[in-house]
């Protein structure tokens, strides 16, 4: 996925932001899916 294990991991908002977007996409398509 591209991260570095060794790096202490801070959290920000734009990590929030990608989560959130995720999740966000996530619930979309199983809509999607029922509503289709």
């Amino acid at each position: 996925m591209g991260f570095n294990p060794n790096r202490k991991h801070v959290k920000r908002t734009s990590d929030y932001l990608i989560v959130g977007s995720a999740l966000l996409v996530v619930v979309l398509l199983v809509v999607w899916a029922f509503a289709g």
